[in-house]
């Protein structure tokens, strides 16, 4: 038995999205930024500026919050956000790498490996976090 959710306002639905995916674009920007400041990431070759990686991450952030705002309502299963999580995490990853890596043109098979396999882990790890923190706990319902 799954809990019930309130998914027939569109426009919250939107709002939330967008809302948690600034929170996570600016997460990673402030992630980012230490690394920069440290200089732990100071012998990577060609890595990007930090705008640049700024601006990817935080426009990541808004096209990922949008898809799950579009799909909040089809999120109603713990195995459909499990299912659900990579599609919501390609848009993350597709724009973070075209900012910071070559054109996907020029991409070899190891290249694409690497991407579909953190999109797959991630999205997943994501969609299942997501079932849990904010389905099972605005229910009230415990594992």
């Amino acid at each position: 038995m799954s809990p019930k959710i309130a998914t027939s306002n569109w426009r919250a639905n939107m709002q939330w999205g967008i809302g948690w995916g600034l929170f996570l674009g600016c997460f990673l920007v402030l992630w980012i930024s230490v690394g920069y400041l440290t200089g732990t990431n100071a012998h990577i070759e060609n890595r990007p500026a930090w705008a640049v990686l700024s601006a990817a991450y935080v426009l990541a952030g808004i096209v990922c919050g949008t898809v799950v705002g579009i799909l909040k309502p089809l999120l109603t299963s713990f195995v459909k956000s499990l299912l659900l999580g990579p599609v919501i995490a390609l848009p993350l990853f597709l724009t973070v790498y075209a900012a910071t890596g070559e054109p996907f043109a020029l991409w070899d098979a190891v290249d694409w490996v690497i991407f579909v396999i953190t999109v797959v882990v991630f999205g997943t790890v994501g969609g299942g976090l997501y079932w849990q923190i904010h389905i099972w706990n605005s229910a009230g319902w415990k594992p």
